[in-house]
Order: structure tokens, then sequence, then C-alpha cells
């Protein structure tokens, strides 16, 4: 169960960001709590820098206003929310009772990147999505295209059609290394890389990407995904007399072992130096997470844990 334990506190104007984490958990220690992050910034030491600068271009010294957007409205929720596939999306949708409303790219959502509203999705660390993905296509659960995907991705006469289970073609560090590289088939529709995936269109740099989510997004991450879930769920509810102090409760578990349990240490090197762009992006989301949880809340949702 989320224990929601509102202290209804308010920011004199002009809020600023800095206090909020400066009274709060550290960049250091943010990024610490994730249980890949040394074994991460080892692979990369570009990632070194990370915690000071709060920079998703690496090594960029043009200016940028880091503030968060505005706080989200109960409208928000349903308007703003964008699926990322495979990164907890139905459970956020399961507890919010939202729409599915599919894994369009970011692009293709013409009327959300040209508004002024502000938008809401999860990120999640590119190594353990690949793994996601992965056994999700093994299953053959709760996917219209299941039997083309697995003619593909099961050996012949095993999968969800033939009723019997699906031998992968692939081990699971083959795969994720095809899935970077854009060469599974048929291309899983959705399941591009998350940078890729949110770029409002294709001629956008890194640091108009940067800019876009900055002032659009209120980003949540897998590792936290609980706490996305309760502050979202506590600006759903703004002004219900109905409504408990809790978000529903939710019980969802993994089906696969974990990361390094599938992986060998240089399979898992390998991954995360090919995906070293969106691993950066997964950790700026865990600051930026971290950074903006009060400042894009209403002041009835922030102190919320």
């Amino acid at each position: 169960m989320l224990t929601l334990l509102a202290t209804g506190f308010g920011l004199s104007a002009p809020e600023t960001s800095a206090h909020i984490l400066s009274a709060s958990e550290s960049a250091d220690d943010r990024l610490a709590s994730i249980k890949y992050w040394r074994r991460d910034l080892e692979l990369l030491p570009a990632l070194a820098t990370l915690p000071q600068t709060e920079r998703l271009e690496e090594g960029s010294t043009a200016a940028l206003n880091q503030s968060c957007p505005a706080p989200l409205a109960p409208r928000d929720v349903a308007t703003g929310w964008l699926h990322y596939p495979k990164t907890g999306g139905s459970t956020v949708e399961d507890v919010l009772h939202l729409p599915f409303k599919g894994h369009k790219p970011v692009r293709q959502e013409y009327a959300m990147t040209k508004g002024d509203f502000p938008l809401t999705t999860v990120i999640r660390h590119p190594v353990e999505r690949a793994i996601s993905v992965y056994f999700f296509l093994q299953s053959g659960e709760h996917q219209k295209g299941y039997a083309e995907r697995q003619r593909h991705f099961c050996v012949r006469g095993t999968g969800r059609a033939f009723r019997r289970p699906c031998k992968p073609k692939q081990s699971v560090y083959e795969f994720a290394k095809s899935l970077r590289q854009g060469t599974v088939r048929p291309k899983p529709y959705g399941l591009s890389g998350p940078l890729e995936w949110l770029r409002p269109n294709a001629q956008t740099t890194t640091h108009q990407l940067e800019e876009f989510l900055m002032s659009r997004f209120f980003l949540g991450t897998t590792d936290r995904l609980d706490e996305y879930i309760a502050r979202l769920y506590c600006v759903q509810h703004l002004g219900d007399p109905t409504t408990t102090s809790s978000s529903p409760e939710h019980d969802k578990e993994t089906e696969h072992e974990g990361v390094f349990d599938l992986l060998s240490d240089e399979e898992y090197a390998e991954l995360v130096r090919l995906n070293d762009d969106d691993v950066r992006l997964y950790y700026w989301a865990a600051l930026r997470s971290s950074r903006c949880k009060d400042l894009s809340m209403p002041k009835e949702c922030r102190g919320l844990a």
C-alpha cells in the first residue's frame, strides 16, 4: 500500500528546484540508490559529471533553463500520460484507471507536443527494459500480433500459436543487442530506445530534446514507480472528499530473473556501452524526477513518500 503523507507545505515565489534538492536527497545519493549506478559509472566514466551538471547533453555549455514544469492539475494525469512500453506503464494505468491509448512515439502525438500542458511518462534502465521485452515476446500474452512476432522470435513449431512454450531463437544477450541495433523483426512497434521515442520530431537535437523534456515532462523512473504513482494519484483525486490517504494497492511480481542473473559481466558491459546515450537519459530522468517531484506538484501533493 502506498501511504500518502502530504505535508501541504508551500513555497514562496519564485520557487526554485535548488531549494528542494538542498532540503532533501542530493543528486549523488539519488543516483547511488539505483542498483546499476556504480557498475555503470565504471563502464561509462562520462557519467561522473552528471550529479553536478544534471545535463542530458554530455559536455554541453549552452545555457538552459532548468526549471520544472508547472504543477499538474487533475485533468493532466489522463491528458498528459504517455505509455512508453515495458516501463511499468500498465501498472500506472491499472492503479490510476487510465485508458490504454497505445505506444505511439511522442512525435506522433502532435496535439500533445504542440500543447502547453504538462506531459508525463516513465523511463527504465535500457538493459533491464530490453530483458523485459524479451520475456514479453516469449510469453505471447497481452499482445494482438503475437503470432507474427513469435514466428520471428521463437523456434519453429513453438509458441502460443502452437500451444507449446516458446523456445527463443536468441539468448537474452543476443536479443538485447539486436533490439538496440534495430535488427529485431518484425520491428516491435513503440520499442525503440527512449531517446528516439521521446523526440518531438526526427530532427530534434539532444539539446532541443533536453529543453523539451525540461519544459513539458514530469518524469518517473521504474526504480521509484510507487512514489511516482502516489503523486499522480494524489493529483488525480484533488478535491475528492471520498478519497482515502492511500493509492490503490498493487502487487506486480517480477516474472523472470534479474539482469545480473541473466547476463554475464561481459555481456552486461557491452550492452551498457551499446546503449550509452539511453543509459545517460535514464539517470538524468532519475535526477529530474527527484528535482521536480514537489515543484511539479500542487501544494496538497508535496512531500509525499
